[in-house]
């Protein structure tokens, strides 16, 4: 049993870094585009070889069903209002910077790391992170997600390259959620590879976050989390 074990580990291993060798995945939040109700995270796919890579599909978890359960993907109409609410605080944002220095501008809009300036057109609404694979074929179909967001389907990475993809988690202050540090990404490549990663967002050991407002008002203190 044990010769087992230690066979199916080394296999597993194996697995991972023969991925690792063809893709690498970052994560980080879009600070600015964050809100103390939603929280944008944006993944960096970098292709470390010389041919295409196709990325069939990819999944999301916080790595708890209790909060998988509670915290939602943000699709459909709520996605489409999302994005025109942080354009309009965005906007505002840069004409009081431009105030304060004296100068006024015309104004654009301002995405930030990640591209959320063209979300398509969507007619649905969220659903829960623990929802998401059993209704990945009406999320792909029916809320019309940009071909940018993270769950809008396959999509391929050139030779070398990165392709950056998106998506909003959004949480309600009546259904309080564990505060969220840490998310794991899983992926699957056309070419069979499978690979799940856990990637820290946010430093727990800081006293202050500065970056992302999302659930600031539920931030720890003086407590270890995993």
């Amino acid at each position: 049993m044990l010769k087992l074990i230690i066979q199916i580990s080394m296999l597993m291993i194996f697995i991972q870094d023969a991925f690792a060798g063809q893709l690498s995945v970052d994560a980080a939040f879009v600070d600015r585009s964050c809100t103390e109700y939603f929280g944008v995270v944006s993944f960096d796919f970098s292709n470390e070889t010389g041919s295409w890579l196709t990325v069939e599909s990819v999944g999301v978890s916080f790595g708890k069903k209790s909060t998988d359960d509670n915290v939602a993907v943000v699709t459909g109409a709520e996605l489409e209002s999302w994005n025109d609410g942080i354009r309009n605080k965005q906007r505002k944002d840069l004409l009081n910077q431009r105030l304060l220095l004296g100068t006024i501008a015309v104004l654009g809009a301002s995405s930030g790391k990640s591209t959320n300036t063209s979300l398509g057109r969507v007619a649905a609404s969220t659903l829960a992170i623990s929802e998401i694979a059993q209704y990945k074929d009406r999320v792909k179909s029916q809320y019309g997600l940009a071909r940018s967001h993270l769950l809008s389907g396959e999509f391929l990475i050139p030779p070398g390259m990165m392709i950056s993809k998106w998506i909003v988690f959004g949480t309600e202050s009546s259904n309080p959620v564990p505060y969220v540090s840490s998310i794991v990404l899983s992926a699957t490549l056309k070419n069979g590879s499978k690979f799940e990663r856990k990637i820290n967002l946010r430093d727990m050991d800081e006293e202050d976050d500065n970056g992302c407002i999302w659930q600031s008002k539920q931030r720890p203190v003086g407590t270890e989390f995993d």
